[in-house]
């Protein structure tokens, strides 16, 4: 039988032991009952349960085996404790009487050296698959517990819980965009912020030191958003990382890598252009009247009230509705040009441009009157007038759709291309060519 606690025919002894006060809890698991993953010990002592929510508990394994000699090992082990002086949580040996000569010397010497204080308890397989499988038991192990609540949760204040080092296993240490997302939540719904953060998880070593292992961006989230004084937060002791501070190194770092894993089911969260589609449905269903102040005012209540659920923030829902009502905007005045636009081709630019600048000698560029916004002509004509060498040269400016007549009415962008070539002094005119015909 392989010596892993974690396979599903073994039994093990196990032993908490306060790094202070050196008190034991020493319990057996067997193979029914609670996962191993998720066990911890039967023992109902108010004082081991505070300590072990504090961090302040190490575990140690004493033995692992068939059920028969775990039960002869539990009570080897207690009776040894108790008869030596040693402190226990347990108010008595209560493991049942079995015939301790199954077990081995060398079994019986593992158990004894650790109560003594000169040993370290059972020295699993080292193989590197086995090392691999084990770690990766540890990890599974104690997120398990994490997500299943069986830690207590201790509320920190948050000025303590920034002293903490910070085990990080992102590239990018304080994601300020993700933080900020965060905070203008937790500031939206205080309540149920409260209710969904998630505790901060910290291990406590054995030096007293401490170690946020996960739950740094929400942190520093916390530490941003007026109003929140402390965080939940589970203690772990490094004890339940490994026996060795190499393989509690390496997992600290694992636990981290795994709390922030891809979920094994794959979604795609909605888009703002998801959520805007829906929700001008839903303002069509409610007869709401855009080009009415009143109407839009009571669009703006509907929408938080019933999408609030559906969306990130308010802030978002805000942003969608304003960008609903620039659509309508400029529908309403695309809807004013009930005629057709002018489409106008190659051959239209090259006769057009030589009929009218080419036999005089000036150099010419065609663009769109949106690409005018950021004066993109302007750098082209002058581009185009070195490499001829010409000392002139003409802009020509279509429209593409109703919406760049729509924005140029709003922007004056052809204005403002004028106007900046006038205070450059430049030998460039700029040509407009009709929207429509006549």
């Amino acid at each position: 039988m392989s010596n892993s606690i974690y396979n599903s025919d073994t039994s093990f002894v196990y032993a908490w032991e306060d790094v202070d006060s050196r008190t034991l809890n020493i319990g057996l698991k067997t193979p029914q009952g609670e996962s191993k993953f998720t066990y911890i010990t039967s023992c109902e002592s108010p004082d081991f349960w505070e300590r072990y929510s504090s961090g302040k508990l190490e575990r140690t394994i004493l033995f692992v085996g068939s059920e028969l000699k775990a039960k002869a090992a539990e009570w080897f082990a207690l009776d040894f404790g108790f008869k030596t002086g040693r402190k226990f949580f347990n108010l008595k040996n209560n493991a049942h009487i079995t015939d301790e000569s199954i077990l081995s010397s060398k079994e019986k010497e593992v158990i004894v050296n650790f109560l003594r204080g000169e040993g370290n308890g059972v020295e699993f397989g080292s193989s590197d698959s086995t090392k691999a499988q084990r770690n990766k038991d540890i990890v599974k192990s104690i997120a398990d517990r994490v997500e299943g609540n069986k830690y207590s949760i201790i509320y920190v204040p948050i000025s303590e819980a920034l002293k903490w080092d910070r085990s990080q296993v992102r590239v990018e240490l304080d994601n300020l965009s993700t933080i900020t997302k965060i905070c203008q939540r937790m500031l939206e719904d205080p309540e149920r912020a409260r209710q969904t953060f998630k505790p901060i998880t910290a291990v406590v070593r054995k030096d007293g030191s401490i170690i946020v292992l996960n739950g740094n961006t929400r942190l520093k989230s916390a530490e941003k958003t007026p109003g929140w004084n402390e965080v939940p937060v589970v203690f772990i002791n490094e004890s339940e990382f490994g026996s060795t501070e190499k393989i509690r190194l390496r997992n600290f770092t694992q636990y981290g890598l795994y709390m922030n894993r891809e979920e094994f089911e794959i979604r795609v969260t909605n888009t703002k252009e998801d959520l805007k589609r829906n929700i001008t449905n839903f303002l069509v269903e409610e007869e709401i009247d855009l080009s009415k102040p009143i109407h839009v005012d009571r669009a703006r209540q509907l929408i938080y009230e019933n999408f609030d659920y559906t969306c990130g923030s308010k802030q978002q829902l805000n942003g969608i509705l304003n960008s609903i009502l620039s659509d309508y905007e400029k529908n309403q005045a695309e809807l004013s040009y009930q005629k057709n636009l002018i489409t106008y081709d190659d051959k239209f630019f090259k006769d057009y441009s030589w009929d009218n600048y080419g036999k005089k000698e000036i150099s010419t560029i065609h663009a769109t009157v949106g690409e005018a916004a950021n004066a993109k002509p302007l750098a082209y004509i002058c581009r185009v007038m070195t490499k001829e060498k010409t000392e002139k040269g003409a802009i020509i400016l279509h429209y593409t759709s109703k919406h760049e007549l729509v924005s140029e009415e709003k922007h004056n962008w052809i204005a403002d291309l004028k106007k900046t070539i006038t205070y450059m002094r430049l030998p460039i005119s700029v040509d407009v060519l009709p929207a429509f015909g006549s």
